[in-house]
């Protein structure tokens, strides 16, 4: 299979985020800038990291910021409500061979004053390989917990949301985006390592769930792959499936799911200009690129090909 029509990979020309590093977070806010924290950086050693980029154009620039704030982490999840970045828990794996420490802190960074606030704690306990997303309702956090309620955030205090009809099974390392009123979310592993090719929606008017595609309809059952969306599209690239003999398979597709139809449409097959990864962040779509045409951008960077290498490469989707 190729690509679709008009759609295509393209590098970043301008600076780039140094070192590599892969399970980093990362948002975009209303006038297209993209804000990425932390993840696991390779620079000759792997460690975790704190630091903050912005993306503004082709080029990356770190944050310079004042006081304390959050510590190092990987697979945590963020959004951006207003001018708001929003941080939630984690995983700072620490010393090799400890196991490290799973978080539950909750911070906000000023995208004006460029200060961190902590917010306080995630209900239920620690959590990481879960994600959050921006609603008119509230930010939804969606954690292996969540089979019978979702928590929601309103900036200050957590509520502990039920939810109606069949929930997605327990999961980690899923993707999600918000496409219209519904929260969706695709894939992740169980706890055994079972990988999912499952897409849910969750309504936020009703929290109703639904089912919006099965298993072997669009991409392969992965963990660990980005999320974006736009009109009534969700849109999902990379991840890491399981291989034939065992071990960890990075993908570089990119495909597209109609949320109104349940029908996946692949976008972009893979070999293609990016090369193959998971644990990678997707924004968008950004608005001060190709604002002269119709066209989509939206902004993948880093991720892992699983005990090979390290990126530090930015490449912009364009559909």
């Amino acid at each position: 299979m190729g690509s679709a029509s008009g759609v295509r990979w393209s590098a970043a020309g301008g600076a780039t985020i140094s070192p590599p590093r892969s399970g980093h977070t990362a948002a975009v806010d209303a006038q297209g800038t993209v804000w990425l924290f932390g993840g696991y950086a390779e620079d000759g050693e792997r460690r975790v990291t704190n630091d903050v980029w912005k993306l503004d154009g082709e080029s990356w620039e770190r944050v310079v910021l004042e006081g304390g704030g959050p510590g190092p982490r990987l697979c945590s999840a963020s959004c951006i409500v207003g001018s708001r970045f929003l941080l939630f828990a984690g995983w700072d794996p620490q010393e090799t061979g400890t196991g490290g420490v799973i978080l539950d802190d909750v911070w906000a960074l000023d995208l004006e004053n460029l200060a961190w606030e902590k917010l306080g704690t995630v209900p239920r306990g620690p959590v990481s390989r879960h994600v959050a997303v921006a609603t008119p309702r509230g930010v939804v956090l969606h954690t292996f917990r969540c089979l019978e309620s979702v928590l929601v955030f309103d900036g200050n205090e957590w509520t502990e949301q039920p939810t109606a009809g069949e929930a997605p099974s327990s999961r980690g390392l899923h993707s999600a985006a918000l496409v219209g009123d519904e929260v969706v979310v695709f894939g992740g592993a169980d706890k055994a390592g079972d990988m999912r090719a499952d897409a849910w929606g969750l309504d936020t008017r009703t929290w109703t769930w639904r089912r919006l595609a099965g298993d072997s309809d669009g991409p392969t059952p992965r963990a660990g792959s980005c999320a974006s969306s736009y009109g009534t599209t969700f849109l999902v690239c990379c991840g890491a499936e399981r291989g034939a003999t065992g071990g960890l398979v990075p993908r570089s597709d990119a495909w597209a799911l109609d949320v109104q139809t349940g029908k996946w449409t692949l976008l972009i097959d893979d070999p293609t200009a990016l090369r193959p990864r998971n644990a990678a962040t997707l924004s968008g779509p950004l608005r001060h690129r190709k604002s002269d045409d119709d066209t989509l951008v939206f902004a993948l960077h880093g991720g892992w090909h699983p005990f090979v290498e390290t990126f530090d490469d930015t490449h912009f989707l364009e559909i």
